[in-house]
């Protein structure tokens, strides 16, 4: 990730001066995207109250780089977090966010992460422009998240299911400036993260287990 933080910070203390270390934080977005929708194929919602467990370590996870001049930060966990509450609030009827799962109820929908943090890498590529005499360039992030989702009833596991995003994503080419390099990089985490939540979506439809056991829980 150095090289486009470095570049990224070096053109902050063009406008803001480097006196001062300086935080950037990229504007994100927590919407989910279309092919999120896709994979489920259908919105249908079970009337059934289930206790949401999103560990901390995901909540609070933030992709942070810091330098000389100062740090950049992405709040990977919260946009993540975030998609996965969309997406299973078109599971049930009924959604409680539990901070642990001592009043949780019957059944728990845990999410945590598989390993410490996702690993990440970001690149930059610089395009010289001869008619502007400037510089173009586009951000290049290898990306490999994981989760695993588990749920319960009454403490009894019944199901595990892993989702996982691996991958490259390149941003468009852009003038060289600050504010593109937020965009873009708001754009590629925004991208990766429906990468992600296509794979929770289809790991949870595809299970004929979990299937089974929400239309048991209708009768």
């Amino acid at each position: 990730m150095s090289k486009w933080i470095i570049v990224h910070l070096g053109l902050l203390c063009i406008f803001v001066g480097c006196g001062q270390h300086v935080t950037v934080r990229p504007p994100v977005n927590t919407s989910l995207g279309y092919r999120v929708y896709d994979a489920m194929g259908e919105i249908r919602r079970y009337p059934i109250h289930v206790g949401l467990l999103l560990d901390p370590k995901l909540r609070t996870d933030t992709i942070r780089v810091t330098r000389d001049l100062g740090t950049a930060e992405i709040p990977f966990g919260q946009i993540v977090s975030a998609k996965i509450i969309q997406v299973l609030s078109y599971k049930f009827d009924r959604l409680t966010f539990l901070a642990d799962a001592k009043t949780a109820p019957s059944i728990v929908f845990a999410v945590e992460l598989e390993g410490e943090k996702p690993a990440v890498g970001v690149d930059i590529n610089q395009y010289p422009t001869a008619l502007s005499r400037g510089v173009t360039f586009n951000v290049v992030a290898t990306v490999d998240a994981r989760l695993k989702m588990t749920l319960t009833e009454n403490g009894q596991q019944i199901w595990v299911g892993h989702a996982r995003s691996v991958g490259e994503a390149v941003s468009g080419g852009a003038g060289y400036g600050i504010l593109e390099g937020s965009s873009q990089a708001s754009d590629i985490t925004n991208r990766k993260t429906d990468d992600l939540m296509t794979d929770f979506v289809r790991q949870i439809q595809r299970s004929e287990e979990l299937k089974r056991f929400f239309e048991a829980k209708k009768l």
